[in-house]
């Protein structure tokens, strides 16, 4: 009875670790809101934003931007308008892209980078991990729990369209 106990709280055990997504395993945890949280201590919430494929290089290029209360037409044409963005490139599928930046390993690195065009300023995350969920005809669905500074960090979901 003892070993049949044992062997089902091994299984228990196996099943549940095996059954948490990657970003589980590194620590990442994602919150189901919208894309939001500061840039150098200032909010940011993402509103707007465009994704981008490169087939050649096998490559997705996301803008995400904090365009709220503005009227705009298509995200396409937001690019350094005066809007905080949030940029990054990772590959072109589905997955979860962790965050490092490794100076004897660039091409191995993964970042995201904050854009503030008040200030010419950028903050690059090196720490978390970025989600993409479902690549579309027309559109991209992640999320991210990304971090750069104390005071500079995002998380949350986002869906965007291609720009052609």
């Amino acid at each position: 009875m003892l070993k049949s106990k044992w062997g089902v709280a091994l299984m228990l055990s196996l099943i549940f670790m095996y059954s948490c997504d990657k970003s589980e395993e590194n620590g990442t945890t994602f919150k189901d809101q919208t894309l939001q949280g500061q840039v150098d201590g200032a909010d940011w919430m993402f509103t707007h934003g465009y994704a981008a494929a490169d087939q050649d290089n096998n490559e997705l290029g996301i803008n995400l931007y904090d365009a709220l209360g503005d009227a705009v037409d298509s995200p396409c044409d937001l690019a350094f308008e005066g809007y905080t963005e949030l940029f990054f490139y990772v590959p072109l599928e589905v997955g979860v892209y962790d965050l490092k930046l490794d100076f004897s390993d660039i091409e191995g690195s993964q970042t995201a980078t904050f854009y503030v065009t008040d200030g010419n300023m950028n903050y690059v995350a090196t720490e978390g991990s970025i989600e993409i969920m479902s690549i579309g005809e027309t559109s991209v669905t992640g999320r991210m729990a990304i971090k750069s500074a104390d005071n500079t960090f995002a998380n949350g979901n986002f869906e965007i369209e291609f720009c052609i």
